[in-house]
């Protein structure tokens, strides 16, 4: 699947439509960046028709999405950043989410990054320390 911008919703093959939000500090937020280091953001991926019924607090950021009455995301991607493949170090956590595909790209393999508000696809070398997550289709 393609992702075209942040919020907007968009459809996996066997699947309803997705819609992502960007989170920081357990609250929607326009975006994020480097001022969110070491404090919880990245994307939360819901259903497009359980956001479209969430309360106003959760859509404008006014209330915590972690609450008991808040919509339940279907994945939270944390802004984990990377590993490099050349000297191990971790770097861009708390501003960067990289995460294997499973579909490769001729000797590399591609990966979902996001950053900000930007959401989008690339591939890199296979060596690098990018985040996975296992998700049941």
């Amino acid at each position: 699947f393609s992702i075209s911008a942040t919020g907007t919703s968009v459809s996996t093959p066997n699947s309803a439509p997705l819609t992502w939000v960007p989170v920081a500090n357990g609250k929607v937020s326009a975006s994020w960046t480097a001022n969110t280091v070491n404090k919880l953001g990245g994307y939360a991926v819901y259903k497009t028709a359980d956001w479209e019924d969430a309360a106003i607090g959760y859509k404008n950021g006014s209330s915590d999405l972690y609450e008991t009455a808040a919509p339940e995301p279907v994945l939270f991607l944390p802004a984990a950043g990377f590993r490099s493949n050349t000297n191990g170090v971790i770097a861009y956590s708390g501003n960067y989410g990289r995460y294997w595909s499973s579909t490769l790209y001729p000797s590399q393999g591609y990966y979902l990054l996001f950053y900000s508000d930007n959401v989008m696809d690339s591939h890199n070398n296979r060596a690098m320390g990018h985040s996975i997550r296992c998700v049941k289709e």
